[in-house]
């Protein structure tokens, strides 16, 4: 691939231009996924089409933008390529560039992977189809634009750059996320910093279910200076989502214990009820010891009841984790609680657990 002296041979003894290959590629289609600028050119030159898509609905400036290959990027350009033209999800060129990479699910479908020597410059892409006259503020399917691409695909130098050309920074998809939310998830602090800088940034803003940037930086597990730095800037520590969770309740659920930490330090409430009446001490009961043995040294109230009057040691004591349930019990969980349905701890305990409480309540 490549060879534009083979390529120019092949069309004078009769090669058929517009011929289809695997995903209906044409040979324009193949040159651009490659990035070899110099077939490009001659198969313009030959009357290839541009607007030509495949059975993905991209145009060669789409494989070409993908794959950040900016000289074959400037060359369609040259030739009137719709610098807009969108394939079946909606994305532009433009869309396909922001990733900072090949970040696209057809490029390990491929039957015949095509390496290419070619270097890419992906920021370079960006900005040649900018000038041009691309969308900055397009959105795909998603309701994503190219900027939200960046931030979801943690590409921190697209996002600056993005920025810097005029991308629309208070801009939400359809799931009602921000570029916040979306770089909150990648849990890179540089580009939660870059987004937080940026005027028209809501700190609080909420998702479709309701969930905070800061929601989604403690359930991805985020590093506690992400945390840190989304509650510097207004981040409300104890922000509720549909659901009545609070960012803690996500560290608790998802077992991530410096977050955890980190936010009860920063003033997240431990008695916060969910909508089940769940505190973040009835989940992390489940599973976290260290989650446990910190909510409790931070005061969570060790006998709360969630809405079927069950306190956390009810969902410890069904588990087999031993640990857990000597944390709980040290912390003051009352063994004879009864919920709803008139059962104990021990009623619904695991065997093991029951026959441990049972001599513990013994000796008692």
């Amino acid at each position: 691939m490549g060879h534009a002296d083979i390529v120019k041979l092949l069309l004078e003894h009769g090669a058929n231009l517009h011929s289809r290959a695997t995903f209906t590629w044409t040979p324009l289609h193949l040159a651009a996924h490659g990035g070899h600028a110099e077939c490009v050119r001659l198969l313009l030159g030959c009357g290839a089409n541009t607007a030509t898509d495949d059975v993905l609905k991209r145009t060669p400036l789409h494989w070409a933008a993908c794959g950040g290959y900016v000289e074959a990027v400037q060359v369609l350009l040259e030739a009137g390529a719709d610098v807009n033209a969108r394939d079946y999800r909606n994305h532009t060129p433009l869309h396909l560039a922001a990733p900072g990479r090949a970040e696209d699910d057809w490029y390990r479908q491929l039957p015949v992977k095509i390496i290419s020597e070619v270097p890419t410059d992906f920021l370079g892409c960006i900005a040649a189809l900018v000038e041009a006259g691309a969308d900055l503020n397009a959105r795909d399917f998603e309701g994503n634009t190219p900027l939200l691409v960046a931030g979801e695909t943690n590409h921190l130098k697209g996002v600056h750059l993005l920025r810097e050309l005029g991308s629309d920074m208070s801009v939400i998809n359809n799931r009602r996320e921000t570029i916040l939310h979306l770089v909150c998830g990648s849990g890179n602090l540089e580009a939660i910093e870059t987004v937080l800088d940026g005027q028209s940034v809501c700190v609080n803003a909420r998702s479709k279910f309701g969930r905070t940037p800061l929601h989604v930086a403690a359930a991805r597990q985020a590093p506690v200076k992400c945390l840190e730095a989304v509650v510097a800037r207004g981040g409300d520590v104890n922000a509720r989502d549909s659901k009545l969770r609070t960012p803690l309740h996500m560290t608790a659920m998802f077992g991530y214990h410096s977050g955890l930490e980190a936010l009860l330090r920063l003033g997240a409430d431990p008695a916060a009820r969910d909508r089940k009446g769940k505190t973040p001490l009835h989940y992390a009961g489940m599973f976290f010891t260290l989650g446990a043995h910190t909510l409790l040294r931070y005061r969570a109230p060790v006998n709360a009841r969630d809405n079927r009057q069950r306190t956390p040691f009810f969902y410890t004591a069904r588990t087999s984790l031993m640990s857990c349930v000597r944390v709980l019990l040290e912390g003051g969980a009352d063994l004879h609680a009864r919920d709803c349905n008139g059962q104990t701890p021990i009623d619904v305990a695991h065997p093991d657990v029951a026959r441990f409480l049972s001599k513990y309540a013994l000796a008692g």
